[in-house]
């Protein structure tokens, strides 16, 4: 079964990239911060797509305990300035909130001790800088791919700007494995093709025992 899993948010965003899991993917998993969570789409195409192909995943203890590792491992030498937490003052869209539930509470008190997120927020979750918040969630969806399934995400361009930012912080080589890279899945265009369609498509295949679509011979 072709699986795959998005990151970094709990609720996919871009509607290219969740056409193209219509049509690409068995499954589309996403990273659940707790069992019985149900995503919320305002869209109803969204909703209907996700209901079909959209499996949630909780990151387990021994993903946490991993991430923890590595966390703990990435900034063992100090802790880059860009990872470094400040408050965004109330303006909208600056801080990157993540879910409690998504780390371990030990991996949560070395960020909090690093300076890398603040007190948590009204809503429970931790507010961090984009670029520190983008970042944990890459870690951890490396994790809990692991080397079968695919990652994709809609935030290619931000894991860009990460990966670029961070270039200077060691000494990199082409081949090095140890920098933060975007590891993207390419859209394809569907631009003209209404996602209601796709959506129906995927209705009619899972309706032919999951494998198969009919298609009417082409007249010569």
């Amino acid at each position: 079964m072709r699986t795959a899993l998005y990151f970094p948010h709990t609720e996919v965003r871009d509607e290219k990239l969740l056409r193209t899991a219509l049509l690409t993917w068995d499954k589309l998993e996403y990273i659940a911060p707790h069992k019985g969570y149900k995503p919320r789409y305002q869209n109803a195409d969204f909703e209907d797509a996700m209901s079909l192909i959209g499996h949630p995943r909780c990151p387990t203890d021994d993903d946490k305990a991993e991430v923890h590792d590595l966390v703990a491992d990435l900034i063992k030498d100090g802790v880059p300035e860009i990872f470094q937490y400040t408050p965004a003052g109330g303006r909208q869209g600056d801080d990157y909130e993540m879910w409690p539930g998504k780390l371990a509470p030990t991996t949560w008190g070395l960020l909090a001790e690093k300076g890398m997120i603040g007190h948590r927020l009204s809503n429970y979750d931790y507010p961090a800088s984009q670029t520190a918040g983008l970042s944990l969630m890459s870690l951890l969806a490396d994790v809990m791919a692991g080397t079968t399934k695919t990652r994709v995400t809609d935030r290619s361009e931000a894991y860009a700007a990460i990966a670029n930012a961070t270039r200077p912080l060691k000494a990199v080589t082409e081949d090095s494995s140890e920098m933060v890279v975007p590891l993207t899945f390419k859209a394809i265009n569907l631009d003209r093709v209404p996602t209601r369609t796709l959506i129906k498509y995927r209705e009619k295949e899972l309706g032919s025992d999951g494998h198969s679509v009919s298609v009417a011979p082409r007249p010569h």
